[in-house]
């Protein structure tokens, strides 16, 4: 009975209890009389982890599910307002240097519109002074010579020249 334990122990179960017979040769490999179809059981072997680290995993393999399950129309927005939000921002950095070299523009006209205002007055003050007193001399001379259209005319240059001279005050 040793042999047969031997046997048994070489045969692989199937799960077939009826309807095959195997006849060991001296060799001992089988010689069926049935031809009997073998099927083929792959086993898959499932590692367990611990509950923490499944659940690490869970979360981690959500990320990108949850990328995937996004639309093309959704990505597609997405890109859109990102886009639009680089633009803006593109926008008022521009906004903002035009308005600097707009307000520095601004102050070097200023600056030589002051410089030529100060030269304008001194130079027209400088003009009124002359005049007025090249007016008095002619009123002068036209009253010396008893010449009336030689005073009206010099009067009438002296009134200019004093308007003149208060625009400049102002």
């Amino acid at each position: 009975m040793p042999e047969i334990d031997e046997i048994k122990k070489d045969l692989v179960d199937v799960g077939e209890e009826e309807g095959a017979e195997i006849n060991l040769d001296e060799k001992g490999n089988p010689e069926k009389s049935e031809i009997i179809k073998e099927e083929e059981i792959e086993v898959e072997q499932v590692k367990e982890e611990p509950v923490e680290a499944k659940k690490e995993n869970d979360v981690e393999e959500k990320k990108p599910d949850e990328l995937k399950e996004y639309s093309d129309g959704v990505q597609k927005r997405i890109a859109k307002l990102t886009r639009k939000m680089r633009e803006a921002e593109r926008q008022k950095e521009e906004a903002l240097t035009y308005a600097q070299s707009v307000k520095s523009q601004k102050e070097h006209v200023e600056k030589r519109l002051s410089k030529l205002d100060k030269s304008y007055v001194s130079e027209f003050e400088s003009r009124v002074k002359s005049s007025m007193s090249a007016a008095k001399q002619a009123l002068k001379t036209a009253i010396e010579a008893n010449d009336v259209d030689g005073q009206v005319a010099a009067q009438t240059q002296m009134a200019t020249l004093s308007s003149d001279a208060i625009r400049l005050v102002k």
